[in-house]
């Protein structure tokens, strides 16, 4: 019995989708094996992570010391794992993960939406192998939940539109749906302003006006939790001073991500000129294409595709990047980066809706097109992916002191740490615990590097004689030099160590001292 064309096209398509399920299976591994390689925090994750250690559930809806300000749903959700599995760096990375793996699946439950099984296998390829994607699977950070968010708010969004008649439970569900994931993921304010947008549209385009009652619903609840959040959290955390030389938090970001804020409106040929170099900065970084002129090309083709057949989706996936995009014009929000990681997807879905468009559409050539786009913009992020994986990059961070530490403790030993350096410790000693007491000090200056090395002498001085050698590690490229010039000259350093920028000394206490008061302990 002969097998009709449909019975080969179906064969065809099922192996495509078993295809795309083997590199979810892949994603999800590559994402597991980097999360268990232990390291340290570092800077910015310590921030985070102290934040969550040092409040309670309450405290965590309240703004935050050390310029920081983060979803409170997403703090509350990373202390639950530091409660139920310790104060370590996999229990507060453990909701990254799941949101990394979670994003996969959420991603191919949308491509299956919009896509046919060529695209989808495409699409979910370079979703699956995105080095940024990677890299925040593993990191106290909120940023792979934005992603996961976004995808999960589309598909919400085409659910409610492909309901003729939604129901008040659907509506209700709409609408805390947006209201948790407000309080969950800062960006999704965008997502969800795009969403009423293209609703907006989709109403007066097809004058169905009777839709606009089940939309009063979510709209109000979405604009309730963002208007609430902001009042006690977004609009205080700005504009409180808890930075350096008196400057409150939305100055420091807008120095900080000075790229993201584009001149608007531009006044000059070379201010045009970096509207062109930042696109192809984000392809760039965080999409991470070399070949990003050609990435920005696919892209486009890709998007025109599926506006040619599913405009609602096309509009959903958009529309969220263009009004960051205005807000990024008008000073409100960062457009680079890992701030527009949420955005991302979208992306790199049109790059794989492009190169499968060329490979289906063009008459002559069409698989050979798609093979060079293929090994041009998919095999590259999926061979660093590959590498990452089963090659483990070299430690970098203040644990291997630590790590040597520990192992050569002796009694009458003090820890000295810097104030970033403790930072770091206040997790990492759950690997590399020190005795209890005034074993370790905290040396607690404001923000400044240059004060730190003047603090450490002062605190040297009044360390009492119960110690007999001092451990000195000193991380985040602060400037051991100034530090070891101010360490007093009855101290003698009897042993030095350094990993990639990370120094350790160690001194002899040949004095003794007035001062029977032992240090803070950390």
């Amino acid at each position: 019995m002969t097998r009709s064309p449909d019975d080969h096209s179906v064969a065809q398509n099922n192996r495509l989708l078993y295809a795309a399920w083997f590199i979810i299976a892949l994603g999800v591994l590559a994402r597991l094996i980097t999360y268990a390689r232990y390291r340290v925090l570092w800077l910015d994750e310590s921030y985070t992570a102290t934040s969550i250690l040092n409040h309670s559930f309450a405290g965590l809806f309240q703004p935050l010391d050390q310029f920081q300000i983060v979803p409170p749903f997403y703090l509350s959700l990373v202390k639950c794992c530091t409660l139920i599995f310790g104060e370590h760096e996999y229990a507060l990375r453990f909701p990254s993960l799941l949101a990394g793996c979670a994003f996969l699946i959420l991603a191919y439950a949308l491509l299956r939406r919009i896509s046919n099984p060529l695209e989808t296998l495409l699409s979910i390829t370079l979703l699956a192998s995105a080095g940024m994607y990677l890299y925040y699977s593993a990191e106290c950070k909120p940023y792979m939940l934005d992603t996961l968010i976004f995808i999960g708010l589309i598909l919400l969004a085409l659910d409610y539109e492909q309901s003729p008649h939604p129901t008040l439970k659907q509506s209700i569900a709409f609408a805390c749906a947006g209201a948790i994931a407000v309080w969950t993921s800062f960006p999704s304010a965008f997502v969800l302003a795009g969403i009423g947008l293209v609703q907006g549209i989709h109403i007066l385009a097809t004058q169905n006006w009777k839709r606009i009652r089940s939309l009063i619903l979510p709209y109000f609840i979405w604009a309730g939790a963002f208007i609430v959040l902001y009042i006690i959290l977004i609009r205080p955390g700005l504009t409180a001073d808890t930075t350096h030389h008196g400057q409150d938090l939305n100055t420091v970001m807008k120095q900080s991500w000075k790229f993201g804020f584009l001149p608007f409106p531009p006044q000059s040929l070379g201010e045009v000129q970096l509207y062109k170099n930042q696109l192809l900065r984000i392809f760039y970084t965080p999409l991470g294409f070399r070949m990003n002129g050609l990435a920005i090309f696919v892209s486009l083709i890709g998007a025109w595709s599926l506006w040619t057949r599913n405009k609602i989706a096309f509009g959903l996936l958009t529309t969220p990047l263009l009004l960051t995009f205005a807000a990024s014009l008008i000073k409100l929000y960062p457009f680079d980066g890992r701030m527009i990681l949420f955005l991302t997807p979208a992306l790199y879905i049109f790059i794989g809706l492009g190169i499968a468009f060329l490979i289906q559409n063009l008459r002559k050539g069409g698989w050979a097109v798609g093979a060079i786009l293929i090994l041009l913009l998919i095999a590259p992020p999926t061979a660093r992916m590959a590498k990452k994986t089963v090659i483990a990059e070299p430690r970098q961070e203040i644990d291997l002191a630590f790590e040597y530490v520990h192992e050569n403790w002796q009694g009458g030993d003090l820890l000295y740490l810097t104030y970033y350096d403790s930072l770091v410790y206040r997790v990492a000693k759950y690997w590399y615990p020190m005795p209890n007491g005034a074993t370790v000090i905290q040396e607690d200056v404001a923000w400044e590097y240059q004060e730190a090395p003047k603090a450490l002498e002062q605190n040297l001085r009044t360390i009492g004689p119960a110690y007999k050698r001092l451990w000195l590690p000193l991380g985040f490229h602060l400037d051991a030099n100034a530090f070891l010039a101010e360490i007093p000259q009855t101290f003698t350093q009897t042993q030095a160590g350094q990993w990639d920028g990370i120094h350790l000394y160690q001194y002899t206490m040949d004095r003794k001292t007035d001062s029977t008061t032992p240090p803070d302990a950390l």
